[in-house]
């Protein structure tokens, strides 16, 4: 990498090389995010499953603790019946 390229791409730079590898099937319905919470910048999850009547992203936000994805599971099997296996059929 030259110094010109360098200096125009400061992200390339600062991007941690040791990300964690997220391995867990929850990641196809969540999205990291940094947002303000309380004050301070923290990092967070939401939550980006698409309503189908109104087509608009559920938008739940969980703030990241200690890598846990127990609450993200249960809010994505009660709140919209997905579970590992994928979508819950309910029968009435």
């Amino acid at each position: 990498m030259s110094n010109e390229t360098a200096e125009r791409d400061p992200i390339e730079q600062t991007e941690p090389t040791n990300k964690k590898f997220k391995s867990s099937w929850i990641w196809n319905y969540w999205e990291e995010e940094t947002q303000e919470f309380k004050g301070d910048l923290r990092q967070v999850i939401v939550c980006k499953v698409v309503d189908t009547s109104e087509q608009i992203p559920c938008g739940k936000i969980y703030v990241k603790s200690n890598g846990s994805t127990g609450n993200a599971i249960n809010h994505l099997k009660n709140v919209h019946d997905i579970t590992k296996d994928g979508k819950i059929n309910k029968v009435c």
